[in-house]
């Protein structure tokens, strides 16, 4: 059965609110990635501040093993001091300086702690880092994607195919071209 030309128009109008239909489903199912992304990007961005308190938090423990290192020096100085001022009493001088040599050795093992607790909070903060600046490409990449569709979409240059299309004159095939000649179709003489 031949179409009418009023009813080939028909049927590509109804074609093209299809595909924009569809078109518009699309557009808000990228809208729904893109706020899921953000909600993703605002999750790391919280984790990175709180790493960062972490790592300020490691950083004044570290300040504090250091001034506890500092007074344990200053007093493994005053044992020794007393220990050349005190000649009678070698002993108990003897056994101060054995003390003060264990607290040395327990501020030692408790600055390479803090070291060492630097040390994580800093890979801690360079694995958030990194994990930061992956989510954010992430989402560039998204964004870049949805703005290429959606200018695609407003200048023309993306169509459904459907609406490109042409019945010919035998009405068994469609043919992708704008118009029929000799070319793409042997017409019916």
């Amino acid at each position: 059965m031949a179409l009418t030309p009023l009813q080939a128009y028909e049927e590509a109008i109804k074609r093209i609110e299809d595909t924009r239909k569809e078109l518009e489903n699309e557009t808000a199912r990228f809208e729904t990635i893109k706020s899921q992304i953000q909600a993703q990007v605002q999750s790391i961005q919280t984790e990175l501040q709180k790493k960062t308190k972490e790592i300020e938090q490691l950083k004044s423990e570290l300040q504090a093993t250091k001034t506890e290192l500092e007074t344990t020096k200053t007093l493994l100085t005053n044992t020794t001091n007393l220990i050349q001022d005190t000649a009678k009493t070698v002993k108990t001088a003897y056994s101060e300086a054995q003390t003060a040599r264990s607290e040395a050795k327990n501020a030692q093992t408790t600055a390479n702690t803090a070291r060492s607790e630097a040390q994580t909070a800093q890979n801690t903060a360079n694995t958030a880092r990194s994990e930061s600046q992956t989510a954010q490409n992430t989402a560039n990449t998204v964004r870049s994607e949805i703005n290429s569709v959606k200018s695609g979409i407003e200048n023309g240059s993306i169509i459904a195919q459907k609406a490109i299309m042409l019945r010919t004159r035998d009405h068994n095939h469609w043919l992708r071209w704008r118009t029929v000649d000799n070319k793409n179709h042997v017409s019916a003489q």
